[in-house]
C-alpha cells in the first residue's frame, strides 16, 4: 500500500476531528420540544451529522482559487491540497 493510500485509509477509518464542539451564544428552545439550550452550553456535535447538514442547506462548488485538477500537498501529515480548496457556497431554497 502507498503511504498516500495508508493516510487516506487511518484518516477515514479514524476521523482528525470526531466531532464539533460548539458553545451557545444564546438561549434556544428546540422546536416541539420542551427542551432549551442554554447561553453558554458545550454541543458535541458528530462531525457526519455537520457535514450531513451542510450538504442537505448548502451548495458547494470550487472557485478559481482552487487548483484543478488537485495535487496532494507532499509536506502534510493529513491529506491536504496544494494551496487549499476554495468553496463557494449558495444557500439553497427550501424545497419542503
Amino acid at each position: 500500500m502507498t503511504n498516500f493510500a495508508t493516510r487516506h485509509l487511518v484518516t477515514r477509518m479514524h476521523p482528525v476531528i470526531p466531532h464539533l464542539v460548539r458553545v451557545t451564544t444564546a438561549d434556544y428552545h428546540i422546536p416541539n420540544t420542551d427542551i432549551v439550550l442554554e447561553r453558554g452550553m458545550r454541543l458535541f456535535i458528530p462531525a457526519s451529522i455537520g457535514i450531513i447538514q451542510l450538504l442537505r442547506n448548502f451548495h458547494f462548488k470550487p472557485c478559481a482559487r482552487t487548483k484543478v485538477p488537485l495535487v496532494y500537498a507532499k509536506k502534510n501529515f493529513l491529506i491536504a491540497a496544494e494551496g487549499g480548496i476554495h468553496l463557494m457556497v449558495e444557500k439553497l431554497e427550501k424545497t419542503i
